[in-house]
């Protein structure tokens, strides 16, 4: 009865976040169509440019911009290119939802009672005028968010666990974070600064971090 009951509790950890996704999705498709400056200066561009062999024959048509890793670009632009635009417009805030198991964990992490968790994780979800603003946007804000704070869970786990795979896991998301969007290598020194004070190993640590997270950018 003990584990019906435990198995019946991680299924909620698991299916209440799914259910955020899912109304990020459906508030997405109220959002209407996606208009943003960046579309039109660089976003479906750099795709483009990349499926088609142009990245080294045009040269800067969109400024530095033109620069910027296209990998998340193309996902938006094969998305356009292929499916329909109502379904575009909720598998991208869908995508974006994501970002609710993370927060989840992290708010299962601080906080002990059960409720006050769940009213956390939609807060954090919809609370934010920023992240809602960008909702189902080909802005890459949003999205990149799930693997920063994925990473930063694993930073919880190795200081309540002392969890090495958890270590270079966290390495690995935020590096292949910076690898699709530089501004999150700015999330590399607090976590490093976070492991280096409540790790164990603090040597080991640091280096199997700053290691693994390197990787990233580099097979980008």
């Amino acid at each position: 009865m003990e584990k019906h009951s435990e198995y019946q509790e991680k299924w909620k950890y698991m299916l209440f976040p799914f259910f955020l996704a899912l109304v990020e999705g459906g508030v997405s498709l109220l959002r209407r169509q996606d208009t943003n400056g960046d579309v039109w200066n660089y976003h479906l561009y750099n795709a483009y440019a990349w499926f088609n062999g142009r990245l080294g024959y045009d040269l800067g048509p969109a400024g530095a911009h033109s620069y910027l890793n296209p990998y998340l670009d193309s996902l938006f632009y094969f998305a356009i290119l292929h499916l329909n635009p109502f379904v575009v417009a909720f598998l991208f805030g869908f995508l974006q939802g994501l970002v609710a198991f993370p927060i989840m964990y992290i708010a299962r992490f601080f906080i002990k009672d059960k409720i006050h968790q769940f009213v956390l994780t939609a807060i954090c979800c919809f609370g934010s005028t920023f992240f809602i603003g960008e909702l189902g946007s080909s802005m890459h804000d949003n999205l990149i968010a799930v693997p920063i704070l994925m990473s930063f869970c694993c930073v919880l786990k190795v200081i309540a666990e002392k969890e090495n795979k958890a270590l270079i896991f966290s390495g690995l998301l935020i590096g292949a974070a910076t690898g699709l969007k530089l501004t999150s290598a700015l999330y590399i020194p607090v976590f490093l600064v976070l492991i280096s004070l409540f790790y164990g190993h603090r040597i080991v640590g640091a280096f199997s971090f700053l290691s693994s997270s390197f990787l990233g950018p580099v097979r980008s």
